[in-house]
């Protein structure tokens, strides 16, 4: 048995010299997770990367779609950060990546896609004292316009906060075009996980009932059993927006599916877009439009 162990562990060197994994590129959570944990204990700290009121980051990460074949992977990253930027800096990553040893496991290694065969979106929400809340979401459906494993969509927050000061998360869409169709995943976000202080907040309100929305698995995946039809809006100072009745108004929680891919040209503005080179893989980055949904009703 150990003999057939050690075999197999060198062939798995074998096969996979020189190659850089998706998890050297980028830790994953759910392995970021497991190191702060065991520091957590060793310090007598509480440390929680996809609930944290004080660290610089807080994200989460998943492999959100295999093929048939379990060799090909979609992989869904969702961040919130405040390292340049006391307003907040919100992003994500939709990866493409294959595994060549295992199949169905965590995407290993990354995977060049053509132009316009990765999507993405963003909604930005907020805390209001006893629920989250929609402040802003991209203003369409970002697609890579180069050969690039990774899609990132970025967008940086005034430094009073996206729509004021608070307690803030996104929901990063990430979907691949694969098989002649798109992954059945945009509309199926990831959850980063809250940042407080943003936007030189003091005490957010109702932080003592803070957890994450009800329709978020501990993954950060969105049950869709749980998903709410409507969700309610703030305006850009955070205030609820209400109907001329005075009830608060409602949207759908949802973005537009992608378009189809040979289409997706037609979706191309004048955002700011630039090409990094990592371990000779490819990501697109890619500066969003954020639009208030108040401003859109």
């Amino acid at each position: 048995m150990w003999q057939h162990e050690r075999s197999r562990k060198a062939t798995i060197r074998e096969k996979t010299e020189g190659k850089i994994p998706l998890s050297n590129t980028k830790k994953t959570a759910r392995r970021a997770a497991r190191v702060a944990a065991v520091v957590g204990t060793a310090l007598g700290l509480t440390l929680s990367l996809s609930a944290s009121a004080s660290a610089h980051s807080v994200y989460e990460s998943d492999t959100q779609w295999h093929n048939s074949a379990g060799d090909h992977c979609l992989l869904n990253k969702s961040q919130v950060d405040d390292d340049s930027n006391v307003g907040g800096k919100f992003q994500g990553w939709a990866e493409s990546g294959y595994n060549e040893i295992i199949p169905f496991v965590d995407c290993e290694f990354p995977r060049e896609r053509p132009a316009n065969h990765l999507a993405a979106g963003m909604q930005i929400w907020k805390w209001s004292v006893d629920q989250w809340v929609l402040c802003t979401r991209t203003d369409k459906t970002y697609y890579n316009t180069s050969p690039t494993f990774s899609l990132n969509v970025y967008a940086n927050s005034p430094s009073s906060g996206m729509c004021g000061p608070g307690t803030y998360g996104v929901f990063y869409h990430a979907a691949m075009h694969s098989d002649g169709g798109w992954t059945p995943t945009f509309n199926n976000p990831l959850w980063s996980g809250y940042h407080t202080g943003l936007g030189r907040a003091g005490v957010t309100a109702g932080i003592d009932k803070m957890e994450k929305p009800a329709w978020v698995t501990d993954s950060g995946t969105v049950d869709p059993e749980k998903l709410p039809d409507s969700v309610q809006v703030v305006d850009a100072d955070g205030n609820l927006v209400l109907d001329d009745a005075g009830q608060p108004v409602a949207v759908s929680p949802l973005l537009p599916a992608p378009e189809d891919s040979a289409s997706a040209d037609a979706e191309r503005g004048s955002e700011k877009r630039n090409l990094v080179t990592r371990d000779g893989s490819v990501t697109e980055e890619v500066e969003a439009t954020m639009v208030h949904v108040a401003e859109t009703l």
